[in-house]
């Protein structure tokens, strides 16, 4: 049936695809599990995020495999301008005072023990933005993390 149109009402939550193949646009609405595939989320963090800001979700399931901050533009208060990434009640969990005080791409300040780990229920990754000295006036990032759910 390659090239036919894919017409698929799904009016259980839970219900589940299998053996698809789609040609041309696919689009979502909600949450988009595959397991054993590489996923990757993304959010937007700005110099106004100062308290903490819900930038995505985790599935459950899901293992981390790598953190990335992609500054965008430069954060530029007149002390240290730092990001962590966490969950409530723990704000670095998986990243600690990561310097964005320069764009580009940023992987140093990552907690190591989280990365290979089995997020055991979904979990609401908050994103805060700190400057040490005076307001920053400018400042973006792109907050990614890679993860994959294993096959079962």
């Amino acid at each position: 049936m390659a090239n036919q149109p894919l017409y698929y009402v799904v009016k259980n939550k839970d219900a589940q695809l299998d053996n698809v193949d789609v040609s041309g646009d696919l689009s979502v609405t909600g949450t988009f599990t595959a397991s054993g595939v590489s996923q990757t989320l993304q959010a937007s963090l700005a110099y106004t995020d100062t308290t903490a800001k819900v930038l995505f979700t985790i599935p459950a399931g899901a293992i981390i495999t790598g953190w990335t901050i992609n500054v965008t533009e430069l954060f530029d208060s007149d002390g240290t301008d730092l990001v962590d990434i966490g969950i409530t009640g723990t704000a670095e969990k998986f990243a600690a005072n990561v310097d964005v005080s320069t764009a580009g791409l940023k992987t140093t300040g990552v907690v190591a023990a989280q990365v290979g780990v089995v997020q055991a229920t979904a979990q609401a990754v908050l994103g805060i933005y700190a400057a040490g000295g005076s307001a920053a006036t400018q400042g973006a990032a792109i907050i990614i993390v890679n993860y994959y759910i294993p096959a079962s």
